[in-house]
């Protein structure tokens, strides 16, 4: 009498299966491309005695990018992300009658880096767009530059590798409104 489960055959069907999707090429200019995407739901608890400050709330922050490698000197890419008109802050607070909650454009630049490593050793960016923060923070402090903040502009960013030491630098220009108070 025949089994109805015959596992040499099923792990040579499996194995031949296998065969064949390893065998399928994926073309080139699809690793030129990069999707990610990140969730996070947060209950905030603020008991501060000193500032008589008690509350209780959740929020959510959702992003979404899509880059892509144009060719092997230029990189674009684009963020959208939740969040209102703040600038550092893509949180938005659950509640509110179950209203629809903001989102926008977090990022959407053109990256050219060259490759001068032949010519003199310098790694070097040319950012053009909205992008992330190109000038770096002492020790991840946040003193100076909030890495939450997405500058809108052009921007330099270089550096070159010596044996006890990486020199590096930033310049930029960006755009900034002036809000008055009055008016």
């Amino acid at each position: 009498a025949t089994s109805p489960f015959d596992a040499d055959a099923d792990i040579q069907d499996l194995m031949d299966r296998v065969e064949k999707l390893e065998a399928v090429q994926i073309p080139d200019w699809v690793n030129r491309f990069t999707l990610r995407g990140d969730f996070r739901y947060r209950y905030v608890n603020v008991d501060d005695d000193r500032f008589d400050d008690r509350r209780n709330y959740n929020d959510i922050r959702a992003r979404l990018f899509f880059g892509a490698e144009v060719n092997d000197e230029v990189d674009v890419g684009f963020q959208f992300i939740t969040g209102d008109d703040d600038a550092n802050d893509s949180d938005q607070i659950l509640g509110d009658s179950w209203s629809t909650k903001e989102a926008g454009l977090d990022l959407a630049y053109a990256d050219y880096h060259p490759n001068l490593d032949n010519y003199c050793g310098y790694k070097a960016h040319f950012i053009g767009g909205k992008m992330m923060m190109p000038y770096k923070t002492i020790q991840q402090s946040e003193l100076i530059w909030d890495e939450d903040v997405r500058p809108e502009g052009v921007a330099l960013v270089f550096s070159k590798e010596y044996e006890r030491f990486t020199l590096f630098g930033s310049l930029g220009g960006f755009y900034v409104e002036e809000r008055s108070q009055s008016g």
